[in-house]
Order: structure tokens, then C-alpha cells, then sequence
């Protein structure tokens, strides 16, 4: 007799590169095994599925969406969260977490720029918030590492704006670049930040 698939849920952004990672690790394992059948909720702003309606046997959920981790508390249902999940945050998770390490990101990039020879330093972040707590490892770390070595590190965090307002985002980075010492290096907070920084 045939086993039957495992139903699972995959409660992700699709414009998140790495929530679209994820997707596609988790399709190429769809597809050598066969042993998943996965749903994907095409509308983002319904993408969290009835669980009480649907038949799901797991979930994987990225954790950053502060509304995820309310919806799969005490699912009785594996539950993977993925995201870039603050370190003291995950161990409060009743969830398997799967997350990126954001003081290591942190500190490999300041040493990296500290071996390059630089003196000036900036952390281009997004504002703190529920939704983005590795934002502010990733900054709190990045600025400790380099003052450690005797340097100081300018902060800049802006608030994501909606395209009417691109100009003014970008205009904002320009004006926070400019006065700093060149050359300077640059943590940007995430793959969007690093491109504002680029375009600025």
C-alpha cells in the first residue's frame, strides 16, 4: 500500500529572497522524494491558512511576520520557523527554528572590512521593530566590533517607505553617507538595504 503524502504548509514570503530559498530547497525535496504534498498560499496578504480548516501534517513558517508565531503556537503539528530569527527569541520558541546567525554575520563582516585597512564605518539598518529583532544584532555587533578597535560606527535607519516616496529614502541615505570619512565600509542590514546603499 502506497504511504500517503505529508500535507505541509509553507508559510513564507515570496518576496523574500530567502524565503524563495527555502521554496525551492523544499520543491527539490518534493520532488527526489515524493513524499510531500505542500501548500503555498498565492495572495501575501493571506498567506497564514486556516489550520483549523485545512489538513496539514507540518508547517514551515518564517518567523519575522510577528502575526506567524501567534497563528502556530500550539499547533499539535511539527512547526519549523525560519527567518532571521534573534538568538535569545528562538530559545523562547516552543517551535524547531531554523535562523541565520546574525552576530556571526556581524562580526565576519566587520572583520572583513577592519582586515581591508578601513577607519570608517556605518550600519545601514532598518528601525527596530518586532518584526526585524536581527536587525539590531546585527548593528549592536557590527558597531561593537569595530569601536572595539578603536573606530566609531554611524548608524542609519530609516524607515522602509513605499515607492512614492523612494526619492526621499534615497535622498535620506545620501545625505547620512555623505559627511562620513572615505572610504567607508558599510554593514547594510539586509540584501534591500545594500541595494539603497548602492543607489543612493
Amino acid at each position: 500500500m502506497a504511504r500517503r503524502a505529508q500535507h505541509v504548509a509553507l508559510v513564507l514570503s515570496l518576496n523574500k529572497r530567502f524565503d524563495r530559498k527555502v521554496i525551492e530547497g523544499v520543491t527539490r525535496f518534493v520532488h527526489e522524494s515524493g513524499s510531500w504534498s505542500v501548500f503555498l498560499e498565492d495572495d501575501p496578504s493571506a498567506k497564514i491558512p486556516d489550520f483549523s480548516r485545512g489538513h496539514f501534517d507540518g508547517v514551515i513558517a518564517d518567523l519575522d511576520d510577528p502575526r506567524i508565531p501567534r497563528q502556530v503556537a500550539g499547533l499539535a503539528m511539527p512547526v519549523v520557523g525560519i527567518g532571521g530569527i534573534e538568538s535569545d527569541c528562538a530559545l523562547n520558541l516552543t517551535v524547531s527554528t531554523v535562523g541565520t546567525h546574525n552576530r556571526k554575520i556581524a562580526e565576519l563582516a566587520a572583520d572583513y572590512l577592519l582586515r581591508l585597512g578601513l577607519r570608517s564605518f556605518g550600519y545601514c539598518g532598518v528601525p527596530a521593530s518586532t518584526i526585524d529583532p536581527w536587525n539590531r544584532e546585527r548593528q549592536e555587533t557590527f558597531a561593537r566590533q569595530v569601536e572595539a578597535r578603536g573606530h566609531t560606527c554611524s548608524i542609519f535607519s530609516a524607515r522602509y517607505k513605499p515607492s512614492h516616496s523612494w526619492e526621499q529614502l534615497q535622498e535620506a541615505i545620501r545625505a547620512w553617507l555623505a559627511p562620513l570619512p572615505k572610504p567607508v565600509g558599510v554593514l547594510a542590514a539586509n540584501d534591500v538595504r545594500a541595494r539603497h546603499v548602492l543607489e543612493a
